[in-house]
């Protein structure tokens, strides 16, 4: 089996996840997280200790990368950049009944940790959700702030076609194979191919992006397509509702802007290397 490959039976797992990012045991922690101690840690209100409670089934501190234990570069002197990062693996009880449930519980893992974190949360339902905090370098150029307040967060159902784009290797997590200039750099590698591999669901289309630029126009671009996705849906809605023609009117036309909006983002998706899933 190629390097980086995992038996689809293991997707999901602990040592899946070790094994498609290549983490070797000097970074390794395998530590659980209790709940107690990530409401402690910040888990917002009492709605967030209740999503804590009852989504998630075990969460485990995995790995903890760092100057000193991967041979890496820090940034000294430089409290903005990313000199530690954390990844976090867990499984949620059962099938949230919302899926925004399962969204508001990976932001207040993200919150409550107070250093970037790669989450992988998982269900006996075949299921691995990766999420993943915005690179400083990327967050301090994006111009719409509400893409600011959410990780960029990718689904892989058992099966799917970006799951056959891990497990034949056609791009690689694996750390060693990956930028070895700084652990910034490490973080934002693993940030670009998630990001591809979000867009690649939604385009059939896998590249990774050339430039720090391009990656933030491609996420950019990304969440501002979801956003405008349900905002024609809402309009749409609407406009099927509305009796007087003038507001009929005037929601279609809001709506052929906000169409024509979305086409110009897609456009934006496809990273300068691409290559087509099958």
């Amino acid at each position: 089996m190629p390097e980086g490959q995992v038996e689809s039976s293991t997707l999901g797992s602990e040592e899946w996840l070790v094994g498609i990012f290549g983490l070797p045991s000097e970074v390794r922690v395998s530590q659980k997280i209790p709940k107690k101690t990530l409401m402690e840690m910040g888990a917002g209100g009492r709605g967030g200790k209740k999503l804590v409670q009852e989504l998630i089934g075990e969460l485990r501190w995995v790995a903890s990368l760092q100057p000193s234990n991967t041979g890496l570069p820090g940034a000294k002197g430089d409290p903005d950049s990313t000199n530690e990062i954390e990844v976090i693996w867990g499984r949620v009880r059962s099938e949230p009944s919302r899926s925004s449930m399962l969204l508001d519980l990976t932001s207040q893992i993200h919150r409550s940790i107070p250093y970037p974190i790669v989450l992988a949360m998982t269900s006996d339902a075949g299921w691995v959700e990766f999420s993943i905090a915005i690179p400083e370098v990327i967050e301090s150029s994006l111009t719409h702030r509400s893409t600011r307040e959410r990780p960029l967060v990718v689904r892989l159902d058992e099966g799917r076609l970006t799951q056959s784009v891990i497990e034949r290797g056609v791009f690689t997590f694996r750390m060693g194979q990956l930028p070895r200039s700084s652990v910034a750099d490490l973080y934002v590698a693993w940030f670009d191919r998630l990001l591809s591999l979000a867009i690649g669901q939604r385009t059939g289309v896998f590249g990774l992006s050339n430039s720090n630029h391009e990656t933030r126009t491609r996420f950019e671009a990304l969440q501002r397509s979801t956003d405008l996705e349900i905002e024609i849906g809402a309009l749409t809605s609407k406009a099927n509702k509305a009796k007087q023609l003038r507001i009929r009117s005037d929601l279609n036309l809001e709506i052929r802007q906000k169409t024509t909006e979305l086409i110009e983002c897609q456009s934006l998706l496809v990273g300068s290397a691409s290559t087509r899933m099958e």
